[in-house]
């Protein structure tokens, strides 16, 4: 018999594991409105599209 044939065998806890590393992801808050992103790259960009009025210029 093949071992494609065999089914994965479920590991125990693995799922709180995700879930902890989940939690523990570091998130970038916009302080204008509720969005929250997970890079910061991301948040900056957010704030100069949505809120153009708000941010400073170079």
């Amino acid at each position: 018999m093949a071992s494609m044939d065999k089914e994965p065998v479920p590991v125990e806890g693995e799922k709180t594991d995700l879930y902890g590393t989940l939690d523990k992801l570091e998130l970038y808050n916009c302080g204008k409105c509720s969005k929250t992103f997970r890079k910061q790259k991301q948040c900056e960009a957010h704030m100069r599209e949505a809120h153009p009025s708000t941010t400073k210029s170079r």
